[in-house]
């Protein structure tokens, strides 16, 4: 755990010191949330009470899942970007297991997106709390119980998605194709849901502990495949 920990802090400090993608993460973080919050009230106020209780943890998980995709392009270009700059050989010559290098790039390439999904949440409240007092004179009330299990959810969406990339990164042979599957990764997700997310939430509620434990089984289940997908003499053998 602790080589896995190593390898993530390195990837950490590659992601912060690209400063485009900082910006991009700022202009993000700041802009949807708010853009999010007044397309979402607009709509709501236009419901019934019961339909606009049931739409709000809906925006709240869409404008949560939405920014961290652009996130996902660091997973996705993780490794597959050090082999195009042929930077990964000292990575994968050295004594640590497949599993350690595959978690060590998912924990690094996870914690930009859940910084950026934190900012985007206390960002999405404060507008939406703004536009219904201020903007449309209507009272603010979110069922915070709602709002705290779709926060709880997020991280294991993310995680999920983020260990999808890796996989795809580890087998790809260019940043462009990789980007290309990943494509293939984020529009499923977010169409499910909005398809399934009422659902999710409501298993979420009602089974709590069941519902952590399914989505840690799922993780858990994903970083062995990704570490069994992860062939380090390929690797060597496409740089060689």
């Amino acid at each position: 755990m602790r080589r896995s920990l190593i390898i993530a802090s390195r990837e950490l400090r590659e992601v912060l010191s690209d400063t485009r993608f900082v910006y991009t993460i700022m202009v993000t973080g700041l802009v949807l949330p708010v853009f999010y919050a007044y397309v979402g009230l607009g709509a709501i106020r236009t419901v019934p009470s019961g339909v606009a209780s049931a739409l709000f943890p809906m925006w709240f998980l869409l404008s949560s899942i939405l920014p961290a995709t652009f996130s996902m392009q660091l997973a996705i270009a993780s490794l597959v970007g050090e082999k195009e700059n042929r930077t990964i050989e000292p990575l994968v010559a050295t004594p640590v297991s497949n599993l350690e290098i595959f978690v060590g790039k998912v924990v690094g390439s996870l914690v930009p997106p859940l910084a950026l999904v934190a900012i985007v949440q206390v960002i999405f409240l404060l507008a939406s709390y703004i536009f219904a007092r201020i903007r449309y004179g209507m009272p603010f009330s979110p069922d915070m119980g709602v709002i705290l299990r779709t926060a709880l959810l997020v991280p294991f969406i993310i995680l999920t998605m983020v260990s999808i990339a890796v996989m795809i990164s580890s087998r790809a042979t260019s940043v462009r194709s990789a980007q290309q599957m990943g494509a293939f990764i984020n529009l499923p997700v977010i169409l499910l849901l909005a398809y399934k997310g009422p659902q999710l939430l409501d298993f979420l509620g009602r089974s709590p502990f069941e519902a952590i434990v399914v989505m840690l089984a799922a993780n858990t289940f994903l970083l062995r495949i990704g570490a069994r997908l992860f062939d380090r003499e390929r690797i060597l053998t496409q740089i060689g």
